[in-house]
C-alpha cells in the first residue's frame, strides 16, 4: 500500500505537541483545476486505514508526537 502518515499541525503549533497524526493515510485526488489566468488548484481528501503495527488504542490515530511510547 502507498499509504503512509498524515501529520496536521494548528496554525502557531509548538513541534509535535499538538499534532494530530493519522498514522496510515492515502492521498484521493478530487479535481484539478488548471488555468492561464488563476493559481492552479488541486483538491484532495484523505483516507485514514487502521495501522495494525501501533498498538490497538492508537491504530487509527493520535495526538502529538508518533514516535512516543504508548505502553
Amino acid at each position: 500500500s502507498k499509504a503512509g502518515p498524515l501529520r496536521l499541525v494548528p496554525v502557531g503549533g509548538t513541534a509535535n505537541a499538538r499534532s494530530l497524526v493519522i498514522h496510515k493515510a492515502y492521498p484521493l485526488p478530487d479535481s484539478i483545476s488548471f488555468s492561464g489566468d488563476d493559481e492552479s488548484v488541486l483538491s484532495v481528501t484523505f483516507r485514514g486505514i487502521r495501522d495494525t503495527a501501533q498498538d490497538s488504542t492508537v491504530d487509527l490515530w493520535a495526538w502529538g508526537d508518533v514516535d512516543q511510547s504508548f505502553v
